[in-house]
């Protein structure tokens, strides 16, 4: 990493990636894109490990919880979904913005 050399490309959404969360177990890695997506990442294992069609406009955000969790996603569709880190099941949709969140 010091190096700044690419040393594990991870490749899969369709369209640009808006943000990169790392969870705080140390090998995963979430990615949200305006491709509608939120894919996860297994560092140990080299690959996607889950695809969420998690949202039905462009994810502008995606973080995990503190304690790794929870992974809370933010669309320009107007809702927050907070997902389940174990098997990645939703637990809750927060809808009643009249916009996009831009944020979570």
């Amino acid at each position: 990493i010091r190096s700044g050399q690419c040393i594990l490309p991870l490749q899969g959404h369709t369209k640009k990636i808006s943000n990169v969360v790392c969870n705080s177990n140390g090998f995963q890695i979430a990615t949200s894109s305006v491709d509608n997506t939120v894919k996860v990442w297994d560092l140990r294992k080299k690959k996607c490990s889950y695809t969420l069609p998690a949202h039905s406009s462009i994810i502008s955000d995606v973080r995990y919880s503190q304690s790794g969790e929870l992974l809370v996603t933010s669309s320009f569709d107007g809702t927050i979904k907070i997902w389940c880190a174990r098997d990645y099941q939703i637990l809750r949709t927060l809808a009643g913005h009249l916009g996009k969140v831009m944020s979570c």
